[in-house]
């Protein structure tokens, strides 16, 4: 659960081996933000914190439709403020019931943690 003054404004879903696609240790399954909450920094402040709670190899995917333009800009931004521009994007064909997929894939697994 995401709350902003103990307020809920989201939540996120991570999903662990054996539900990830690939062989990434950790996949954001779902992550909403109530709209009231958009477009303040909410988002990116959430999932910062997440992916430093759980170190590994990350695993987002999104449809990659005109409808989920916005959410790509949002991962595309997020994870270059994250990663320093260290992570991967592609267009790939993922299992049948997801199809057509934009995919994002970075480590938070530096040398030394």
């Amino acid at each position: 659960m995401i709350r902003v003054n103990e307020v809920p404004a989201g939540f996120a879903l991570i999903a662990t081996p054996p539900y990830v696609e690939d062989d990434s240790d950790f996949l954001v399954n779902e992550y909403f933000i109530l709209q009231p909450f958009r477009g303040q920094g909410v988002a990116e402040q959430a999932i910062t914190q997440i992916f430093n709670r759980f170190q590994g190899e990350w695993l987002i995917y999104t449809t990659p439709t005109e409808r989920n333009a916005r959410t790509i800009h949002f991962w595309r931004k997020t994870l270059a403020h994250y990663t320093n521009n260290r992570f991967t994007e592609e267009d790939k064909e993922l299992r049948a019931e997801i199809g057509a997929a934009k995919v994002f894939n970075f480590t938070n697994k530096w040398s030394g943690s």
